[in-house]
């Protein structure tokens, strides 16, 4: 794959009308660009429309040739990431800007590449029509996008803070005749989405000198554009204007600034970030902060031994060095309810057996071993949760495809036991999981002694609720069994278990593989007893997976009032919004808000819930605004 030149964010009108691709001789379509980096994997979808057989074509990310002149362009890559086997056909289409595109402006397409097999990694293959690069001749004013034609589900996607203007075409097959239109009747709807794919375009630079530097770059960098550096070695490809010991033409590609050896002004020299140094791995010379996690690379030595908050040993190339799923800057800054600080170093800080994360969310120092999670009292309004993990994220493996999904699940490591001293009853109040493909999932409810349990030890079904109908992406529903609220009673020193069974192919929950077992338990018969309540089964046989599903179910002993918005007020004097739902003492919510059910914006994700019920006024309503959806999570 040949060396991508970051594209910068102003507009530089060239004195001989060739091009606006500043500085680069590459340009990406599609989506996700990343400005010319290496396309993202994407841990949602892929869609499973038409059986995955759709026809894609992205509007945001395009190109437009407002040089004033043609502009000769040659499709050379085609970069995605597939989450399983199958066919992508890629292609490149153009529109006049005048005429708008997207949202059902007509367009022509212009090339259509060879099939690809694509195969479940990223994928970086060259754009070939009939085993060629096609050069296209863009007029001014024409806009070329990309898209692809997948005939299964092959790419992922990500959803973004805001809509990014991606599309979905309704027709589902290319068009047998090309160039054409598409499909005259096709419509375009706003997903929000952003696809793991993109295409390379290549576009011929001016360089009069012939030294390997754009004109416009050297111009730009006080640098003489007909000089190659035979007149003043300053000028040409090897010349170092800010002695940081990179050449211009390394500068150029790396997309640093000649004359200054700090580009990014995290005070490493560029060559120390492109080269690395003792600990310390390569880093980009142009963001302060490579990975993103709130550290600067300056002080993130690589050590792997936290020392101070300037010398914190984690790596400044990962966001989350400990894998522990907390990114590095909230561990340093202490960014949690508590104030907890955590070593990005160490998934588990004080060594107590229970990782960082695990602490947090459960109100306990991740730096003092004698301070744990333990068994809860549930006091009056207090909430528990069962089934596998504590907060769901998005599973990026799975899901299980055995017996077609046709699977049920049940999980021991996050039981919880009744140490109160007496039987509790406790409100089933919701489910969540994260789901890869559509399908139906039914939760379950168990109890057993608390001595041990799973490996084929018989247990009692408690409550199954009913059916829940899952689509890819986080689901949350309620815990019901015949739409009515369901309560169980534990008895003193009894435990009781999550579990669920799936129907749909390939399956629906995902899983995440921790660096230890965590005790996950697999039952080998497939199907959820007849009769309830009573044993799962005699023959049932468990095996440990090492797997974290992305599922739980919550539990009260307070309030039996549903977690949902009870009311919603609009001030129109005032031009504000009062939402109002039932909610839990001490509880943190968070507060989202749209334009329709796809695009979800936060408003606020630190609300802390009063007894019985919360408020929230939205008072930044756009202008215009002639509907607004809400919605209320639990983080």
């Amino acid at each position: 794959m040949k060396t991508k030149h970051p594209r910068l964010a102003i507009i530089c009108l060239p004195v001989v009308a060739i091009s606006t691709i500043l500085y680069a001789d590459t340009v990406y379509i599609g989506d996700v660009p990343e400005d010319g980096m290496e396309v993202q994997q994407g841990t949602v979808g892929p869609d499973t429309a038409n059986g995955g057989e759709v026809t894609y074509a992205f509007f945001e990310d395009t190109y437009t040739n407002d040089t004033g002149s043609p502009v000769l362009v040659s499709v050379t890559e085609v970069n995605f990431w597939a989450l399983n086997e199958g066919v992508l056909t890629p292609f490149v289409a153009k529109y006049n800007e005048d005429d708008g595109g997207g949202s059902g402006g007509s367009y022509e397409v212009i090339a259509v590449g060879d099939p690809i097999d694509a195969v479940f990694d990223l994928n970086n293959a060259s754009f070939k029509v009939n085993g060629a690069n096609p050069a296209l001749n863009v007029a001014n004013g024409e806009v070329l996008v990309g898209g692809f034609h997948q005939d299964v589900g092959i790419v992922p996607w990500e959803s973004p803070d805001e809509s990014d203007g991606d599309y979905l075409g309704s027709g589902y097959v290319l068009p047998d005749e090309l160039p054409g239109a598409l499909v005259a009747d096709t419509s375009w709807s706003d997903l929000g989405r952003e696809y793991r794919f993109n295409i390379a375009l290549e576009f011929d630079v001016e360089d009069s000198d012939g030294d390997g530097l754009p004109d416009d770059w050297e111009s730009d960098n006080e640098l003489d554009p007909d000089d190659d550096g035979s007149t003043d070695v300053v000028n040409g490809a090897a010349g170092d204007p800010d002695g940081d010991t990179l050449t211009n033409k390394q500068e150029f590609d790396a997309g640093t600034n000649p004359r200054k050896a700090d580009t990014d002004d995290d005070t490493l020299a560029d060559n120390e970030e492109l080269a690395g140094a003792g600990t310390r791995p390569p880093t980009s010379p142009t963001s302060a902060d490579t990975d993103k996690d709130g550290l600067s690379d300056l002080v993130e030595t690589s050590t792997g031994t936290f020392v101070s908050a300037t010398d914190t040993g984690s790596n400044p190339t990962l966001r989350d060095t400990d894998e522990d799923s907390i990114p590095d800057g909230d561990e340093v800054g202490a960014k949690n309810d508590d104030n907890f600080f955590s070593d990005p170093n160490l998934a588990d800080t004080d060594g107590d057996d229970f990782d960082d994360a695990r602490e947090i969310s459960r109100g306990t120092d991740p730096n003092d071993a004698a301070d744990f999670p333990v068994a809860p009292e549930v006091p009056a309004g207090g909430s528990i949760i069962v089934g596998d993990v504590t907060e769901i994220v998005e599973g990026t493996i799975g899901p299980d495809g055995a017996n077609g999904g046709d699977i049920t699940y049940v999980f021991y490591e996050d039981a919880f036991t009744n140490e109160s001293g007496a039987a509790l009853k406790l409100k089933l109040v919701g489910v969540n999981f994260w789901a890869a493909n559509e399908g139906t999932l039914t939760p379950f409810i168990a109890s057993y002694n608390g001595d041990g349990g799973g490996l084929g030890e018989n247990f009692e079904v408690l409550a199954v609720g009913d059916g829940i109908e899952g689509e890819p992406g986080m689901n949350s529903a309620g815990f019901v069994a015949d739409g009515e609220e369901v309560f169980v009673e534990i008895e003193d020193g009894k435990a009781i278990v999550a579990g669920f069974h799936q129907t749909g192919n390939p399956g629906m929950v995902t899983w995440e593989e921790p660096d230890e077992t965590d005790g996950d338990f697999i039952q080998a018969n497939n199907l959820i007893p007849e009769e309830l309540p009573g044993p799962i089964g005699g023959d049932a046989g468990w095996s440990d997976l090492g797997r974290e599903y992305q599922f739980n179910v919550t539990l009260d002993e307070g309030s039996s009032t549903p977690f949902q918005i009870t009311k919603a007020e609009y001030d129109a004097q005032a031009g504000t919004v009062t939402i109002t739902w039932a909610s839990r003492a001490g509880a943190d919510y968070a507060v989202d808000a749209g334009d329709d059910f796809q695009s979800w914006i936060e408003l606020d994700d630190g609300v802390i819930g009063d007894a019985e019920q919360t408020s929230f006024v939205d008072s930044a309503i756009p202008e215009g605004a002639r509907r607004r959806f809400y919605r209320v999570r639990e983080p």
